[in-house]
């Protein structure tokens, strides 16, 4: 036999389930804050590193116009 304690087949008051329904609904709204929050936060880092990869990229082309320019002189 198990060790496992028996569960009493309940039904939850209605308060119970005011209770958790309203907790529930406290709980999806600071998950929706949060995923906008990083939604945000995602948009911004995205628009960083796309302006670095450019910012980078024409960093080693002028570096290597510069190489280039120098060994046809």
């Amino acid at each position: 036999m198990s060790n496992l304690p028996q569960q009493e087949n309940t039904m939850a008051t209605n308060k119970e389930l005011e209770v958790q329904v309203k907790t529930l609904q406290e709980r999806v709204a600071r998950l929706t804050s949060s995923n906008s929050n990083l939604k945000d936060e995602l948009i911004i880092l995205k628009s960083n590193y796309t302006t670095l990869v450019k910012q980078m990229n024409a960093r080693l082309e002028a570096v290597h116009n510069k190489f280039r320019g120098e060994k046809n002189a």
